[in-house]
């Protein structure tokens, strides 16, 4: 009777064994699902985004300066370089430097321009290297070439400075039709941008091609070329039609988080450009005057992009993903404002972009 319910015992421990085996490893594949199931954190880091953008802007703006100076637009003929009404300071442009084929835009007191940020310093734009033979010097030129370098220039607090020579040449051939060919520049160099008492900073090394897209509109372009680009065409002091610019290039450099970048505009793809219309500006008219007959209103110099696609990556912490940069908010052609979205791993935000 003993041996039997010896006999029995073991039997019974060893079903109890088993069956505690079965639990252990069924707690152990439920706690290894449990763990492969959990998402991972997703990349939601847009500063990066804003910065390298803002970067674009400040040196694309600073070339589009320098294309209505190096047409010899002056304070006296171009309302971009007059100051925002009641501001302090003074815009003067200075053409008269013809010996050495050179043109300097002065920007005094922390004025304030027509597109509502404050400049002070100077721009130097020297083109003594455009090709004499074919009388280049003005910008709409066939071998046109200007080196361009900043003297304690600063926009809205943020100093920019020419780390290496910023230079702007004309890639049109001398003899080109305006009616059947577009004008365009490449503008490249390496730039640092920082706002004051910060060691926040933003760097821009690379090429870009910006291309007058309506170049054969006459109103814009004369066909003879002996009249400057008419940048924005004005009807009774209202701005009616103007340039349409596309960029396509690529940069890199350092974002404000002191980590390196990358940004790629496709050149092979003239859909996803990057497009500035000196039509747009999201704030339209930024004041007004009085006189004998009325009011005027005073319109804005200030054009953002407003469509065009972007490539972008970054190795900080957290922003290792790529990243695409749609300054058109995924639409098929950009509203006039200064939005647009970022497309992480399939995922898409919308932002603000700085001004």
């Amino acid at each position: 009777m003993q041996k039997i319910i010896s006999k029995l015992y073991m039997k019974m421990k060893k079903i109890t064994l088993g069956f505690s085996l079965l639990v252990a490893a069924a707690v152990s594949f439920t706690s290894c699902n449990k763990g492969t199931n959990t998402p991972p954190e997703q990349d939601q880091e847009f500063q990066s985004s804003k910065d390298v953008s803002f970067g674009n802007s400040l040196v694309t703006e600073l070339e589009l300066i320098v294309s209505y100076a190096a047409e010899r637009y002056t304070h006296s003929n171009s309302p971009l370089f007059l100051a925002q009404a009641g501001s302090p300071g003074t815009i003067f442009v200075d053409v008269s430097d013809t010996l050495n084929k050179k043109i300097t835009v002065n920007y005094t007191n922390s004025v304030t321009c027509r597109d509502g940020k404050k400049r002070d310093g100077q721009i130097v734009i020297d083109f003594s290297a455009s090709n004499a033979t074919n009388g280049a010097k003005y910008y709409r030129d066939a071998g046109y070439v200007a080196k361009v370098s900043l003297n304690n220039y600063w926009v809205d607090g943020w100093t920019m400075e020419d780390v290496n020579t910023f230079t702007i040449t004309n890639n049109n051939p001398f003899g080109y039709d305006p009616k059947t060919v577009d004008l365009s520049w490449t503008m490249k160099g390496f730039m640092q941008m920082q706002p004051a008492d910060s060691n926040y900073k933003i760097l821009w090394q690379g090429e870009m091609t910006k291309t007058l897209l309506n170049t054969e509109v006459a109103s814009i372009m004369n066909p003879s070329k002996l009249n400057p680009i008419n940048w924005v065409v004005y009807v009774a002091g209202t701005p009616t039609n103007a340039a349409q610019l596309a960029y396509t290039g690529t940069v890199s450099g350092v974002t404000s988080r002191l980590i390196s970048y990358n940004y790629v505009v496709d050149g092979s793809k003239p859909e996803k450009a990057l497009l500035r219309n000196l039509l747009c500006a999201p704030d339209k008219i930024t004041a007004a005057t009085s006189t004998s007959t009325g009011i005027i209103p005073i319109y804005s110099e200030w054009h953002p992009f407003i469509s065009g696609v972007a490539s972008f990556t970054t190795k900080g912490p957290g922003t290792t993903e790529p990243r695409v940069i749609d300054y058109a908010s995924g639409e098929s052609t950009g509203s006039c404002d200064n939005a647009g979205t970022v497309t992480i791993k399939g995922v898409t935000y919308s932002i603000d972009f700085k001004k």
